[in-house]
Parts: C-alpha cells; sequence; structure tokens
C-alpha cells in the first residue's frame, strides 16, 4: 500500500466515511468521535506533508503542498452528494473500495468546478488519467444532466471544445511531464482570436497561461507573433 492510498483511506475516515462503501458511519461508530475525528485529521496532515515529519535518518521531508476543499454553494452540494452516490453505487458494481475511484477532495472540487469535457476534469484535484479513462464519461453525463446552467466557483480555463483538444497521445506524454495539457499543440484560429481579445482586456501572462493550459513562454511567443505587446 502506497502513500497515496493511505492518505485516501484516512481521509475519508476522518469525515465519518467508509473507504470500502462510502458510506456514512453511524453515531455509535469511534469514527464519528470528535477526538478520533481529530486526530484522524491531524494524522492525514502529517502524512501530506507540513514540514514536521522526520525521515530515519533525522532530515525534514520536503514540504507538500495541501490541498484545501473549496466552499460549495448549494448547488456544488447538491451536486457533490449525486457525485458520492454514483461513486458509492459503481464501487458495489465493480466490487472495489469506494476511494479507488475518487476520493471525497477530487469529488468536492468536481463539484465545485464543474468541468465540461475531458481537459478541464484533469485540472480537478486528484484526478489523473485513470480516472478519466475510466469514469470521465459517466462524471460529465452526471454532471451535465445536474445542472448545465449552474455557475462554478470560478472560470473554468478556456473553452477546450471549440479550440479542438489536443491528442489523447500528447495529453498522456505532457501530464507525465508535469506540463500543461495544451503544452505543445498548434494554435488554433479560435485560440488566437481568444488571446486577442483577454489581451485587450488586460488579463496577464500567467493567467493566460492557467486559461489556455499552456507555458507562459508560449503565451508570449505567440502575442509576439501575433504583433501584441
Amino acid at each position: 500500500m502506497d502513500r497515496e492510498e493511505v492518505i485516501k483511506i484516512m481521509s475519508l475516515l476522518s469525515e465519518g466515511t467508509n473507504p470500502e462503501t462510502g458510506e456514512i458511519y453511524d453515531q455509535g461508530s469511534p469514527y464519528q468521535s470528535p477526538r478520533i475525528i481529530r486526530a484522524l485529521f491531524h494524522a492525514v496532515r502529517l502524512l501530506e506533508g507540513n514540514g514536521n515529519i522526520q525521515s530515519t535518518g533525522g532530515a525534514q521531508k520536503k514540504e507538500r503542498k495541501i490541498f484545501e476543499v473549496p466552499l460549495l454553494d448549494e448547488s456544488g452540494k447538491e451536486l457533490q452528494g449525486i457525485l458520492r452516490k454514483w461513486r458509492t453505487e459503481t464501487a458495489r458494481t465493480m466490487k472495489i473500495p469506494v476511494y479507488v475511484i475518487l476520493d471525497n477532495k477530487a469529488i468536492a472540487h468536481i463539484a465545485y468546478l464543474r468541468p465540461k469535457n475531458i481537459v478541464q476534469l484533469q485540472k480537478a484535484h486528484g484526478v489523473g488519467l485513470t480516472t478519466v479513462e475510466k469514469y470521465g464519461e459517466s462524471i460529465l453525463k452526471i454532471i451535465q444532466e445536474h445542472d448545465m446552467d449552474g455557475s462554478p466557483g470560478e472560470a473554468i480555463p478556456g473553452p477546450g471544445d471549440a479550440w479542438g483538444n489536443p491528442t489523447d497521445a500528447m495529453q498522456c506524454r505532457n501530464t507525465e511531464a508535469n506540463r500543461p495539457l495544451r503544452a505543445y499543440a498548434p494554435w488554433t484560429g479560435k485560440e488566437d482570436e481568444d488571446l486577442r481579445r483577454i489581451h485587450r482586456e488586460g488579463m496577464n501572462v500567467q493567467k493566460m497561461a492557467e486559461y489556455f493550459s499552456r507555458e507562459p513562454g508560449a503565451i508570449r511567443s505567440r502575442l509576439e507573433k501575433l504583433g501584441l505587446k
């Protein structure tokens, strides 16, 4: 069992959720005890890395950024509940623990972002290529059926469908190399049009890079080619 799997299991337990079934423990369970919940919560924080864990050699481990679950509006909470129910039913059908599909943080972030396509879904916390390949279609369908008119908590980067998504192979290589999903993809006419628009609106290069899922250097190069300063 690797570190990430341990964190997923303990995170669910700290929220009073059965890691195998996704069901909430009843009030008589030890996992509903405030003292045990606090202990599990702090254990998860330590495992995620807050700079206080010592290695066997006595050296401090490198601090890791801890993902903070976003606050959801009422519509987001409703979608979160639907996604959790789907996760439980899917895990039961496949005879696997619920944490193997998605942990609670991932579901909360998906409910917050409300992605409209695969590229946007991969930007959610804890969602990798394996998750997308196995469950991406189902997740996107749930979101679409729930409320495609709802307003997400933050702007979702870029209308990827209108630009034409990079090939699966390119997205895979970029993900493995920890590069933005559209890195090295050819620029399209629609992207150039959107780049000119947001440049006029005064968006900075870093925000542009996030919007287009490209490297800041690629944004600067394209701006120069288009004669935009």
